[in-house]
């Protein structure tokens, strides 16, 4: 991994804008910010070598304890967006000759092939935005299909919209029992 950016909505943050650097940039350079108006947190990564696929659950953590330092909000996995993720691997002393590069591109990702100065790349780039929980899923091995995995989590969403709907309307008719009990016969 050599780049990411991971956000996530907060709705209920009604403070300043805040941003944050920090890190080495010789190893990782780190941006966070929230923005007063686009009630947003985003923290930008980005690193001058690759940084091994598993540090993506430590930055999602890093994100959560940076939205909870500066909101006081505790956000779920479910919550965090990831919208640009690169993927690469190098291949020292391997080069192609009389090609430059191959591209695919689908609706998800690219997938790309090229000539370094050292050697030869294969890059892989998430460019449509995925949940923290998909991605993790998707590199632990659970799931093989990103497709099901946006279902699962498509029907997790209404699954708690449901629950919440349900929640209210419950109040609701309790209150309309509670009044039809208290009024004159």
């Amino acid at each position: 991994m050599q780049n990411a950016c991971i956000s996530c909505d907060l709705s209920s943050y009604s403070g300043e804008r805040i941003q944050e650097f920090f890190g080495d940039k010789e190893i990782v350079k780190y941006n966070f910010e929230i923005g007063s108006l686009s009630k947003k947190a985003t923290l930008h990564l980005s690193a001058q070598v690759p940084i091994n696929i598993s540090s993506v659950s430590v930055y999602c953590n890093l994100f959560k304890l940076l939205v909870g330092k500066h909101t006081g909000l505790d956000i779920k996995e479910g919550d965090i967006w990831i919208s640009t993720i690169e993927f690469q691997r190098d291949f020292k002393g391997l080069r192609w000759d009389g090609m430059n590069a191959i591209t695919m591109t689908n609706l998800l990702s690219q997938f790309k092939i090229y000539n370094k100065e050292q050697g030869l790349r294969k890059e892989h780039k998430v460019t449509s935005s995925i949940t923290a929980e998909t991605l993790l899923a998707l590199l632990s091995s659970e799931t093989k299909s990103i497709d099901m995995l946006n279902e699962i989590s498509y029907i997790k969403e209404r699954v708690r919209k449901v629950e919440n709907s349900s929640r209210t309307s419950n109040i609701l008719l309790g209150k309309i029992l509670e009044k039809l009990d208290n009024r004159p016969i």
